[in-house]
């Protein structure tokens, strides 16, 4: 078995800042101008972003499977062990 990683996966900020259906980017409509039926972030084992990115994928709500596949929606990036202490993740949506 190959090494394996872990990863966080969460939206672009700017999705997050102004979560509504005018958020545009050059590929498309922000998948989270709804909140509510939606992933907001993953932490993954997997050996590479790409297979990350396709399992968070599989996992998606109501944003859907090119939220978490495409970079121009998601932010995929690999948690090595060193760093100060802190909370790697909260997912909090008190709407």
């Amino acid at each position: 078995m190959k090494t394996q990683k872990l990863w966080l996966l969460r939206p672009l900020p700017r999705f997050m800042d102004d979560p509504t259906p005018d958020s545009i980017v050059g590929s498309g409509e922000n998948p989270w101008h709804i909140w509510w039926g939606t992933a907001q972030g993953f932490v993954v084992r997997a050996e590479s972003e790409e297979q990350a990115r396709a399992l968070a994928a599989d996992e998606a709500g109501d944003e859907g499977r090119r939220a978490w596949l495409d970079p121009a929606f998601s932010d995929c990036t690999e948690l090595v062990s060193g760093g100060e202490p802190g909370v790697i993740l909260r997912d909090f949506n008190a709407g």
